[in-house]
């Protein structure tokens, strides 16, 4: 049985699309609790995947390593899960447990633990997309993934919101993956498909790939689908409010002369400057000008100019720091922008400068499209298909590695044709297994805690890349800093994982930061001048 999804919760069994999110995740959390634990039962699965191993193993005559105490699988469960070490108290519970059942009900009891799977979880995508810190934007962006982390979105719809994503970050925080990669169109394209399809693109923005089958038209065609959106504006009155401060401070020049059709001068330099010009003469005569008075006019309208400007000087700075507080927060489409071949293209099928039409790597092809949103959407689509040979590949691989120390094919971001996949049974029934389970991550890694494979003891020997690794036991890793933080403050705060003394701070920035966009993009730009200013200059 498939684990329940909130967008369906939300829209099926609440009835309405309207209803709250808090509602829903309330609601999500007892279903997921009560079907999850209740009704999915994922031992089936895991059986599978030790016989597979277990054969792998007779194969390469080999022994499993001896199944660990109940302390190391209490530690290790809880490290896995929630990412920190268990409690005194939390300890005591189940290793005084006598109940047969009591390893899957762990495992079952930490899932459950939502807000402590969600912080940990939250690491893995956080360093998988690159997730900053400190920004405006990126708040919006990273209590968004928690918040999907949190209700179990499906790993290829989150991944659909992501690629897709558009539009400002308040509406669609999703869009914050391309705010990340700023004025990188090109990077942000290599990033996608080394995250999501475990291919390393890079070598062939500049030339066919040297070790893979990848051209580098491969390489553009591919940026063809997202290139041309800028990810730097969000701000479409900021330039209207400095146009109104400038006509203000011309208007306070003009009003200093007081003569129609008067230069509009820099400074006193320029001033001299115009006077030495030999056409300037007919301008005094007409005007009923010596040059002297000319040079007093002049000098007292940029006085009246400069004495503005030194007023508007503050009102600059302001504008500058409220302005500064919500730059990037929005991806938009650039008109009549397409991605074209660099200028020292090489090869036969094209020519420099020629443009690029869009074209996928592998798989489906996808009907073009004018509208850059569509395009977009449309390679979403294609990337995340059950479909697509890599997509569901690579994630398996990339929980498998979380879970167990090593992947089964290793790196897990440079897949190609000639990648060595020493169990190739076991990935296709993990690939299998997680089309079964719709994608839902959180049952996925239920069904790898309830293996033999994870009780089992750690390989501690070196094992050097390249080689084969058999999975005897998992393989010893490092805690990471994340988890080490996390299990000192286990030892000297109550309630720990749902410890969260900045979280309000934050929602409060983020709260003010949505208030101070709108004031400032939603509403007309204050008029700061209506006067109409003459034109006229001396050629």
């Amino acid at each position: 049985m498939k684990l329940p999804h909130f967008n369906f919760l939300r829209t099926n069994l609440v009835g309405s699309s309207n209803i709250p999110c808090w509602f829903v995740f309330l609601l999500g959390t007892f279903l997921f609790v009560s079907n999850a634990v209740a009704d999915f039962d994922p031992r089936p699965a895991a059986q599978k995947i030790d016989l597979l191993i277990d054969a792998n193993l007779e194969k390469q005559k080999l022994k499993a390593y001896p199944t660990i105490t109940d302390e190391q699988f209490v530690r290790r469960t809880y490290l896995a899960i929630i990412g920190r070490i268990p409690t005194i108290a939390e300890a005591d519970d189940f290793l005084g447990s006598t109940s047969k059942e009591k390893h899957s009900d762990l495992i079952h009891e930490l899932l459950a633990n939502d807000a402590g799977y969600t912080a940990h979880h939250f690491q893995f995508w956080a360093d998988l997309l690159r997730v900053p810190d400190g920004h405006h934007w990126s708040l919006v962006y990273q209590k968004w993934l928690k918040d999907e982390i949190a209700v179990n979105t499906r790993y290829d719809e989150l991944v659909r919101k992501l690629v897709s994503g558009h539009d400002l970050v308040f509406d669609n925080p999703a869009a914050a993956y391309y705010i990340r990669d700023t004025g990188m169109d090109l990077d942000n394209m290599s990033n996608t498909v080394r995250i999501f399809l475990g291919t390393r693109l890079e070598c062939a923005q500049c030339h066919n790939h040297p070790f893979d089958k990848w051209t580098q038209m491969d390489y553009f065609r591919m940026a063809a689908f997202t290139y041309g959106f800028d990810h730097r504006g969000g701000n479409p009155h900021r330039s209207g409010v400095h146009n109104a401060l400038r006509e203000e401070e011309k208007a306070a020049y003009f009003d200093a002369v007081k003569i129609e059709g008067f230069p509009y001068l820099k400074d006193e330099a320029a001033t001299e400057k115009l006077l030495g010009k030999e056409n300037v003469s007919k301008f005094l005569e007409g005007k009923n000008l010596t040059k002297q008075q000319f040079r007093e006019h002049a000098l007292r309208a940029i006085a009246a100019r400069t004495a503005r400007e030194e007023h508007n000087e503050a009102v600059y700075a302001s504008i500058g720091k409220l302005y500064n507080t919500v730059t990037y927060v929005q991806v938009r489409h650039v008109n009549d922008t397409e991605l074209n071949l660099p200028h020292d293209y090489q090869y036969d099928d094209a020519k420099p400068h020629d443009p690029v039409p869009t074209g996928t790597m592998f798989g489906a092809e996808i009907p073009h499209s004018d509208d850059p949103a569509v395009r977009k959407k449309t390679y979403a689509g294609w990337l995340t298909s059950p479909d697509n040979p890599r997509f569901t590949q690579v994630i398996v691989n990339r929980l498998w590695k979380r879970t167990f120390g090593h992947g089964i094919f290793e790196p897990v971001d440079d897949l190609t044709d000639h990648t060595t996949i020493s169990q190739p049974k076991l990935l296709s029934y993990l690939e299998e297994l997680m089309r079964e389970l719709n994608y839902d991550v959180r049952a996925f890694q239920n069904v790898l805690f309830h293996t033999k494979l994870f009780r089992r003891e750690m390989h501690g020997e070196d094992h050097f890349p390249g080689m084969p690794f058999h999975f005897q036991g998992p393989l010893m890793k490092r805690m990471s800093a994340e988890q080490l933080w996390d299990s000192f403050v286990t030892l000297v705060i109550p309630e720990v994982d749902t410890h969260a003394p900045h979280r309000q701070k934050r929602l409060d920035r983020i709260a003010a930061t949505r208030a101070t966009y709108r004031s400032l993009n939603e509403r007309p730009p204050v008029s700061y001048t209506h006067l109409t200013l003459p034109t006229k200059r001396i050629v």
